[in-house]
């Protein structure tokens, strides 16, 4: 498998991520972890496909801030206006299970915003 086809796989992923995140947001009986995992899930799969375009070998991990860290030591900008995205971090396990901490209620609108932005940032730089 190419650097390419293995971005390509991992936005196709992230997008799949997106769409469930998208239909569960305006249903006020699904939890807020519900749609901040997807959301969250959606975002690194979009940071992993920049770096899997770039042959870095890609992290076994969920943290966002250091996903972001790795494309931003390629020398490739990460938009400032993006970086709140590492507010769904606590969603991508923490949140889902009973005492794992306490995180602020999800901004739904926003999430699904961010999503859509980093996954648009991604496809410009892996995309033919």
């Amino acid at each position: 498998m190419t650097p390419h086809d293995l971005a390509l796989l991992y936005l196709s992923k992230g997008r799949d991520d997106e769409v469930i995140a998208a239909k569960l947001a305006p249903m006020e009986d699904v939890a807020d972890s519900g749609v901040g995992f997807h959301a969250q899930q959606a975002v690194e799969k979009y940071l992993k496909a920049v770096l899997a375009l770039n042959e870095v070998r890609v992290r076994k991990t969920h943290e966002i801030a250091a996903l972001i860290t790795q494309v931003c030591e390629l020398g490739i900008e990460f938009p400032k206006e993006l970086e709140s995205v590492v507010q769904l971090g606590p969603y991508s396990v923490l949140e889902r299970y009973p005492l794992g901490g306490v995180v602020e209620p999800l901004d739904r609108r926003a999430a699904l915003q961010l999503m859509a932005t980093v996954r648009r940032w991604a496809e410009q730089l892996t995309v033919d």
